[in-house]
């Protein structure tokens, strides 16, 4: 286990327009402003959404594109840099459709329909990511 404190500061608030797509919104934002580590939260609506889950056995995503309009019941994520210093933006996301019903998973692609807000909680310095030879994603390194 890795551990790390750090002390919160600014809070971000973020509203998407219609047609704006989420991930690369997030990280311009998070560019623009110098941010490397940070928690976003979000709700609001969104199309063209591809969502997917990790099969650790084959190591790759297996992917799904919901068709349709979703109501974004909750977007969690965070921000941290890989070995280059690129901004690596890590959201998964719960979805609803008019039905009540849910999906969800690692959040891909999304644009938004409505609305989107969102929620960036910048944490002191950065969040380091590098990829994990076992597993062949990029992981938190703490220390």
């Amino acid at each position: 286990m890795e551990h790390s404190r750090r002390k919160p500061k600014q809070v971000l608030l973020v509203a998407l327009e219609r047609g704006e797509a989420v991930i690369p919104s997030v990280l311009e934002i998070c560019e623009q402003q110098g941010i490397g580590a940070a928690w976003v939260q979000g709700i609001g609506a969104v199309c063209d959404v591809e969502i997917g889950a990790f099969d650790l056995q084959h190591r790759r995503y297996e992917t799904t594109c919901p068709a349709g309009d979703w109501e974004l019941l909750s977007l969690q994520g965070n921000i941290g840099r890989d070995e280059t210093g690129a901004h690596v933006f890590h959201p998964h996301v719960v979805l609803g459709d008019l039905e009540g019903n849910t999906v969800g998973g690692h959040l891909f692609q999304a644009t938004c329909a409505v609305t989107v807000e969102l929620a960036i909680q910048e944490i002191g310095g950065t969040i380091q990511r590098r990829i994990d030879p076992e597993i062949g994603l990029k992981l938190w390194k703490l220390r």
